[in-house]
């Protein structure tokens, strides 16, 4: 498995932080877990996450889905390199609220 995922609360926001490569349904598998994703406000916070492709859009627009109609918002901070450039040329990043930072992103819940 190519992905480490990690989640903590911050108050009523939950952060997931991914680190490594999303490459196929099999490296989100441990999503799935119940309890993993608790929050309607998320952060996804991609700072670490080298690799991405449709099946790791697919999941965080599902999310962002699910968020939205449990009245939350999902936000992602830390694009850069590949998967911001996977981002901006599908234009999935127009859907989002993006930061650069995991403390911009909380800050943002606190408005």
């Amino acid at each position: 498995m190519n992905l480490k995922i990690n989640s903590e609360k911050h108050g009523k926001v939950q952060v997931v932080s991914f680190s490594g490569k999303i490459l196929s349904d099999s490296d989100l598998e441990k999503l799935n877990e119940p309890g993993l994703i608790e929050s309607s406000n998320i952060v996804f916070d991609l700072s670490e996450l080298t690799h991405i492709n449709s099946s790791g859009i697919n999941f965080i627009v599902k999310n962002l889905t699910r968020s939205r109609i449990e009245n939350g918002e999902l936000i992602l901070c830390g694009l850069k390199g590949n998967v911001q450039k996977i981002f901006e040329l599908s234009k999935v990043n127009s859907l989002f609220s993006i930061f650069d930072s995991k403390n911009e992103s909380i800050n943002y819940f606190s408005k």
